[in-house]
């Protein structure tokens, strides 16, 4: 399809497929051959990193060389013009997306962001009597956004990752598809660093959503630093809440 390799050295990708492809298979039995085989790619990965970790060791533990880019990378994220669901209801996207209260959480993030200086039974008494200027939202399934490189390296490319939340479905052919929600690692409050968990918590991404431009407007009053497009979390337990006594 492609043309000859003339003049191309193929001798990496061999020794790749002889690594990850012949070898295992050969040390396998034959028969249901590919958990096998993954087994040994990993075991064979660990064997490797291990190894890379007793020579940095013995070495005197040197600093890792990186080099810093010269114009930081900007995390970019996209989401298609049109949403997969234009308008549903506040219930609807509790019950299909298993969104727990979703209009309450709603008007607590409006509250919050308009009025960061409340907390506690202010903030409460707040929510509890805004009222939202819409009764619906526009719903997408998936959301794309590009990492830089967590190293700062000026040459690495950037990482395309895609976000998925959407409910069962049925296909064409009438059957069953499981629903999918993607789990995420977020830099909560905004702190966290290129290296390491301090500032992120894990969270599941069940509803990715907007409301109307004319809607935005009437809540944020246009401004400028208000999002555009929201996504409603499941928080999972901090791994320092767990190791709590």
């Amino acid at each position: 399809m492609f043309g000859t390799a003339d003049g191309t050295n193929t001798a990496q990708s061999e020794h790749l497929h002889i690594s990850l492809a012949k070898d295992p298979w050969r040390k396998s039995n034959r028969k249901d051959e590919y958990p096998q085989m993954t087994r040994s790619v990993v075991r064979l990965e660990q064997i490797h990193a291990h190894a890379l970790y007793v020579d940095w060791r013995l070495a005197g533990r040197p600093d890792l060389p990186t080099t810093p880019a010269a114009i930081p990378h900007k995390l970019h994220q996209h989401v298609t013009r049109y949403p997969t669901h234009k308008s549903l209801s506040f219930s609807t996207v509790e019950l299909r997306y298993g969104a727990r209260d979703f209009e309450t959480v709603l008007k607590e993030f409006i509250v919050r962001f308009k009025h960061p200086d409340l907390s506690g039974r202010d903030l409460a008494n707040f929510v509890s009597v805004y009222d939202l200027p819409f009764r619906s939202v526009s719903i997408w399934h998936k959301v794309k956004f590009w990492n830089q490189d967590p190293f700062k390296r000026r040459d690495a490319p950037e990482t395309l990752d895609v976000i998925h939340a959407r409910p069962a479905y049925r296909d064409t052919q009438a059957r069953v598809v499981a629903g999918r929600f993607d789990t995420a690692l977020v830099n909560e409050k905004g702190d966290g660093g290129f290296v390491g968990v301090s500032g992120y918590r894990v969270g599941q991404v069940r509803v990715i959503f907007s409301f109307s431009k004319k809607a935005r407007a009437v809540v944020f009053k246009n401004d400028p630093d208000a999002p555009s497009h929201f996504v409603y979390l499941e928080w999972f337990s901090s791994a320092l809440q767990q190791l709590s006594p």
